[in-house]
Parts: structure tokens; sequence; C-alpha cells
């Protein structure tokens, strides 16, 4: 640990582009002296240091990042195992070091057990041949996080996958079938939206997860809100829609030698209408939210907050819709051959109908 304070002015500030688990890079900034160990919340999957920012007094050369990782329990960092990396002199008194991805602060490996880390940096440079800090007063600044599946495998009580989660089954104006499907993050696959309709029906959904032996499954529903595209939603207004089975099959994994219980919930036939009510010339969002709750009154919800699971639409008027439909019925195909020639019918071989190609016997 370095044990020597920066003279005043000599380092003015130290800044960090940090991503966390995923979301949006914001910028992080450390006072000289006085910092508190920052402890982070949430189980960690992924930090990302990917950019440090230094300013310094113009005679301030040879700027270095130090940084270590160490596991929590032992207490201390160990001075051996610090990593220096130098800064790019941008001029004016300022550095820079890029990272980006290189940045990541998480081993993969750790994400399959409980690690509680300490991410420990400070900066330092050279000022006249004598070395000058940044570094908390001598204390060095610290983030504190853990990894794991939801917090580790002794605490994660109900855990969705990371790919095929959730499918949602929709029909769109009586005869299109679209089937949404989720993964563990709430990124939702195909990405095309429902588009103009007259009607939207929910026909089935189901949700997949993996809960701990202790843990007893009391309910699983999806959420769903349906609000004007230029209106935030009410908070709170939301319908519901029960599971109507619920299958558990003990499963063997050999990756993490234990066996897990997974769950399978779903409902179908269910034939709700959710566009029935909806002002006809309107644009509307419906979001979609997987809720389980299980014996401790412990909420587990899959698309909280998300983008992903979204989906936007345009209420038509029945007419309209009947209109589309008629022009469709009385528009002719185009076809033309594989060389680019118009037909009036296809012939025997390739043909390209309606921009397809399509093959005739």
């Amino acid at each position: 640990m370095a044990t020597f304070s920066a003279l005043a002015g000599d380092i003015n500030s130290l800044t960090l582009t940090v991503q966390f688990n995923g979301g949006e890079p914001f910028e992080f900034s450390v006072p000289e002296s006085g910092f508190d160990a920052l402890a982070l919340e949430d189980a960690a999957t992924s930090i990302i240091v990917s950019k440090l920012v230094v300013t310094t007094a113009a005679d301030v050369t040879d700027m270095e990042f130090c940084a270590t990782i160490f596991s929590t329990s032992h207490g201390a960092a160990d001075p051996n195992e610090f990593r220096y990396m130098p800064l790019e002199n941008k001029g004016q008194g300022q550095w820079v070091l890029e990272l980006g991805n290189n940045g990541e602060l998480i081993d993969p490996d750790w994400l399959t057990e409980n690690k509680n880390k300490t991410f420990e940096f400070y900066a330092r440079g050279k000022k006249g041949g004598n070395a000058v800090y940044y570094n908390n007063g001598g204390a060095n600044y610290q983030i504190l996080f853990y990894t794991g599946e939801g917090g580790g495998e002794e605490s994660w009580s109900v855990k969705f996958y990371r790919d095929k989660t959730a499918t949602l089954s929709l029909t769109r104006n009586k005869q299109d079938n679209l089937l949404y499907s989720f993964s563990g993050k709430a990124e939702r696959t195909p990405t095309d939206q429902p588009g103009q309709l007259t009607s939207l029906v929910i026909n089935a959904f189901s949700v997949q997860f993996i809960r701990n032996d202790d843990i007893q499954i009391a309910d699983v529903s999806i959420q769903y809100r349906i609000y004007e595209d230029t209106e935030k939603p009410i908070p709170g207004d939301w319908n519901r829609i029960d599971a109507t089975k619920i299958d558990e099959e003990i499963v063997y994994n050999p990756e993490k030698d234990r066996s897990e219980c997974r769950v399978t919930c779903t409902a179908s036939n269910i034939n709700l209408d959710v566009a029935s009510q909806l002002q006809a010339g309107k644009n509307y969002a419906m979001e979609v939210v997987y809720q389980v709750i299980d014996t401790n009154n412990q909420y587990h919800m899959l698309g909280k907050d998300s983008e992903g699971t979204c989906l936007r639409f345009s209420k038509l008027s029945d007419d309209s819709v009947d209109a589309t439909l008629m022009d469709k019925k009385q528009t002719a195909p185009s076809i033309f051959t594989i060389s680019g020639q118009r037909m009036s019918q296809p012939r025997h071989g390739v043909n390209i109908i309606d921009n397809r190609k399509v093959l005739v016997k």
C-alpha cells in the first residue's frame, strides 16, 4: 500500500469511466482524500473500468494508474500484486488511460460461486525526481463487490436462465401468430413489433427458472399494462394473468456438480384481446413482466423496468384493415426470372415472386 500523500496542487483530480452489469457507462470521480470504500449492493456480473483521466500540474511527469484486486476476506492488498499502467500525456496537465473492454474486473470463473472482492487503486507520478500520489490520504481507494448467481450459490432462491427463459404467444388481427421469446436479461427475439392492428390477443405464456431446494413457489404470473406511447405509464396500473400449470423436474448439472430443480410455468388458451377497448388512430406500448413469488414472500421479476419486454403497436379501425386486405387481393404478384425478366406467370424452375425466390416444379 502507498503511504505518501500528494503535495497540494500536484495531482488535481482522478475520474474513472465505469460500466456496471452491462448498463450505461458513467463517470466516477474520487476526492483526493476522505473517500469511504464504495460497496456495490447488487451481485456483479461485469464491472468494466474503460477509461481513466487524471489532471495534474504542468510539471508532473510519468503518471501511472496503480491497481489490484484481492479477496475481501484477506483484509489488505498485497503490495507485490499491484499492476502499474502508464497514462498518456494529452498536454496541459491531462493524462488519459483507455482500457475499453480490457478493463473488465470480473473473472468469468467467479460467477459460478460467491466471491467477495476488493478493487483497490491509486495514481502516482513524478515531480522533480520525487514521487507524488493521489491516493486517498495514503489509504488508497476501494470498491467492494461480490459475484455469483443472484448473490452466490448459497443465497440464490430463484434464478432465471440466461437463454430462452420465457415466451409470449400473441395473435394479431385474428390471423397472424406472433411468438416472442425472452432471455434471462429480458432481451427479446424476434426484434420486430406487433405493428398496425385491430386486435391483439394474448394466447399463452411460459416462464422457466431454477429454484433452490428449500424454496417453494407460491405464485407465478405475467403482469402487463398498455398505455399511449406518447405518455408515461401510470405507476401500479398493471393487469395480471396467472399461470395455470407448474411442472418441476430435478436435473443434474455436471458443470456445477449439483442437482437443480427446474420449474416450467405455463398458461394456454387465454384468448384475451388486449386491444379491444383501445382507440383507433393512436400508438400504444404494452409492457410485460414475468413475476414469481416464493413462500417467503420474495418477488422475482423478469423484465421489470426493461425496454426489452416492451411491445409497440398502433390501433386501426376494422374498416382500414379490411381495405388493406382488399388492396392486397386486387394486386397481382410481381413475377420475374432469376435473371430479372418480368413474366405474367411463373415458369418451371426458380422464380422471383414478390421479391422471394420460389422453386416451381
